[in-house]
């Protein structure tokens, strides 16, 4: 990878929104690594993210999306609300000069995009898109030539395929829009998760 996390301390995360895929997913990835710690927890629905904090152990609960964004102890806001709200959260962490990483699909729009990746660049932040599904080995897979596949008896690898692992090329290989692409790019080398696949390796592993 190009660069090492060059401190020992956690990267304190603030998470926007806690659904199922937060709960299910990213939760449970982050509490694997060392290297991550559950920090800050802001959602719109406030008993939400107050039973979240006591069931994940957050240690602060913001009232809005600006004070967890500007909060000393994130140091990366990770937005999982619906397609539509993302754009609200990337913003916020931009203006407060924190990492972000957002869920797929960055925002509906290209246009809305690009100034996102314009914003980012300019404030010099690092950022990353959860392209879980599209790079894990089991959806890569079958993009393989028929003829390398046969050879194969096992599918797929329960792997963690970390974004750190990634070459700059992955968000072209899987048809990213442009802006997309640089987004994803700027914080591939954050150890991130592609949570399913970590959750197997360490049921695996233990």
């Amino acid at each position: 990878m190009a660069d090492k996390i060059e401190s020992q301390t956690p990267i304190r995360v603030g998470l926007v929104g806690i659904g199922n895929w937060a709960r299910y997913g990213h939760i449970p990835a982050i509490k694997l690594l060392a290297e991550y710690e559950l920090s800050a927890i802001y959602s719109q629905r406030p008993d939400a993210a107050e039973a979240a904090a006591a069931q994940y152990g957050f240690t602060y609960v913001a009232k809005t999306l600006d004070e967890l964004a500007n909060h000393p102890g994130v140091d990366l806001v990770v937005v999982l609300t619906t397609p539509t709200q993302h754009e609200e959260g990337i913003c916020a962490a931009i203006t407060a000069r924190k990492a972000v990483y957002s869920e797929w699909p960055l925002t509906p729009s290209i246009g809305s995009s690009e100034e996102l990746v314009r914003l980012a660049n300019a404030a010099g932040i690092r950022t990353t898109v959860g392209l879980h599904r599209r790079l894990a080995p089991h959806n890569r897979y079958p993009r393989r030539p028929a003829k390398k596949r046969i050879r194969r008896k096992t599918p797929f690898c329960a792997d963690s395929c970390q974004l750190e692992s990634l070459p700059a090329a992955a968000a072209a290989s899987v048809e990213l829009d442009s802006a997309t692409a640089e987004f994803f790019q700027h914080g591939r080398t954050f150890r991130w998760p592609l949570s399913r696949h970590a959750l197997q390796r360490n049921r695996l592993a233990g």
